[in-house]
């Protein structure tokens, strides 16, 4: 859902976010592994250390929920079967963490929703590199499904901006050590990307491929270097160099 015509929090609360702020009060001490874990150094060891938020399983579903835009409570709950006083603890720590901004719409009854900012968006996807990495030093078979590359470019592609006038649909694919294979496309228009639902018989722009690790090491450095590309490569180099930008910002 577009964040278009939703306002920040400052109008008197609704009883989602009353119940939000009484539930993040009374929480429970974090456990070991929960959105207030101990910081962890970025994907590429540069920069200063981040919470890990994605460790604990209900957090990490409800950050992914939002990936693709704003959602209600009662979304969340029902989409993701998380219970409702679980839920608002959750949604508290990330906003603490500022990382889930809270808006409300301009119809009565006032309605809150909950989206990530940029900068969580940021944060999240500079930590699913780090699982990444530490799954392939575990020598497991892949990045896992959660950590997989659309995942990653959900949390990165709307905060990216291709400095180039060149628009079109890119087709990116991973491949992992197993032999599977996972395929992401995207729509890049106006500066922008966005994931796209395109048709597998149209022909993209663009088409990356590559191995896992090469997916983490090109979007790190903000380049095409391992990655197989062909169609139009400037568009490609573009879209590149902006997920770079975005990690590193």
């Amino acid at each position: 859902m577009s964040s278009t015509g939703l306002e920040l929090a400052r109008k008197p609360r609704d009883s989602s976010d009353e119940e939000l702020r009484r539930a993040a009060s009374a929480r429970e001490p974090a456990a070991e592994g929960r959105a207030t874990a101990a910081p962890r150094e970025r994907a590429d060891g540069r920069g200063a250390a981040a919470p890990r938020v994605l460790a604990d399983v209900q957090t990490r579903t409800i950050v992914l929920a939002l990936a693709d835009g704003s959602r209600r409570p009662s979304e969340l709950e029902r989409l993701q079967g998380i219970v409702r006083s679980t839920l608002f603890v959750r949604l508290g720590e990330l906003r603490a963490l500022g990382i889930v901004t809270s808006c409300h719409g301009r119809e009565f009854p006032l309605r809150v929703e909950y989206r990530l900012n940029e900068s969580g968006r940021r944060l999240l996807a500079n930590e699913l590199l780090i699982e990444r990495q530490e799954r392939r030093k575990l020598a497991r078979t892949g990045p896992g499904v959660d950590a997989a590359l659309g995942n990653l470019l959900r949390l990165l592609a709307p905060v990216s901006r291709p400095a180039t006038d060149r628009q079109g649909h890119c087709l990116l694919v991973e491949r992992e050590p197993s032999g599977r294979t996972h395929t992401v496309r995207l729509l890049v228009e106006d500066h922008r990307v966005e994931m796209s639902e395109l048709a597998g018989s149209v022909e993209p722009d663009v088409r990356f491929s590559a191995a896992s690790e090469a997916w983490e090491d090109a979007l790190l450095v903000g380049g095409t270097h391992g990655l197989q590309m062909a169609g139009d490569l400037v568009l490609g180099r573009a879209v590149m160099v902006a997920f770079g930008a975005a990690l590193n910002d």
